[in-house]
């Protein structure tokens, strides 16, 4: 039965796939050897970000050597996955908070960009494709219904894939107020698959409504901590929301952060050419800042030219 939905997740990335991301004849995305890496870096300084940096501001080492950065540039159009949490616990206010919350981020979306939605409980469901018309997105989410359990690790799974290898930049929006209680694939798995990819996630956990037993708060612990878990190998981060009510102040803020992110390339020299692991640090040279990005690539996960 764990194939049968494997499949299933599968079909639906591959029906709605934004066509710029299916692989052409030019543009091979996951391969053997390894052409360019491309990085979203977030360089901040006081919680702020530093604007005006270069590539010769920027150090990059990978797998211990010291690499030539081609390009660092922020700006571009940028591929947004909205994948919302609509389990039964949702109902109600939150729900009216998750859809204001969304709109939002459709509102701050700018011409070139795109724009998917993926509401998710036990099943998964996607809303809107890949869209370059944010009314579409609007319109979708005017009356979503809230219902059954959490299938928290598939929905990511196949929000990462609906976005992974677009040639522009790509960001996951994750909403969830639980833990995962329905999902065939494995918090292994999914991890696994941001490894191989170059998408940034974003998840926004609110408060659960069990929250006030011990239990409660151990579950809610474990929750964030599994899914910060998950998201860090994208370079991404995990938000708190003490009320649903913060949903829509979160979910534009994670966009402008994320337009804010230097996109950092190099063609990496010095390194072994095997589908193995390569670690990479990126800091900001001359200055103290704090640099956050994924901390490594596959060989076959990355762009070719």
């Amino acid at each position: 039965m764990r194939g049968v939905r494997e499949l299933a997740i599968v079909l639906l990335v591959a029906t709605y796939m934004p066509r710029a991301a299916r692989p052409t004849g030019s543009q091979a995305v996951f391969r053997a050897g390894v052409d360019v890496v491309r990085l979203d870096v977030l360089a901040t300084a006081g919680g702020r970000p530093i604007t005006g940096l270069g590539e010769q501001d920027f150090e990059v080492i990978d797998s211990g050597v010291q690499q030539r950065v081609k390009v660092a540039t922020t700006g571009g159009d940028v591929v947004v996955a909205l994948i919302l949490d609509t389990s039964g616990s949702v109902e109600g206010e939150p729900l009216e908070h998750l859809v204001a919350a969304s709109q939002a981020v459709v509102k701050l979306l700018k011409p070139g960009d795109t724009a998917s939605l993926v509401t998710f409980s036990n099943r998964l469901s996607l809303q809107v494709g890949s869209v370059r018309d944010p009314a579409a997105v609007r319109n979708a989410l005017v009356s979503p219904r809230a219902a059954g359990r959490t299938a928290l690790w598939d929905a990511l799974f196949a929000g990462v894939s609906l976005v992974a290898g677009c040639p522009e930049r790509s960001l996951v929006l994750l909403f969830t107020d639980g833990i995962d209680n329905s999902s065939w694939m494995t918090r292994g798995q999914v991890t696994e698959s941001l490894k191989r990819s170059e998408t940034v996630v974003y998840a926004v956990q609110s408060q659960m409504a069990d929250r006030a037993t011990t239990t409660g708060r151990e579950r809610e612990n474990k929750a964030r901590s599994d899914l910060q878990a998950v998201v860090n190998p994208s370079g991404g981060d995990v938000l708190e929301a003490q009320s649903t009510a913060q949903l829509p102040t979160h979910f534009a803020a994670i966009l402008q952060e994320f337009r804010s992110r230097y996109l950092v390339t190099y063609e990496p020299t010095g390194v072994r050419r095997d589908d193995g692991w390569h670690r990479v640090q990126v800091r900001v040279k001359g200055r103290r800042a704090r640099v956050v990005t994924r901390p490594g690539y596959y060989t076959a996960g990355v762009q070719a030219k």
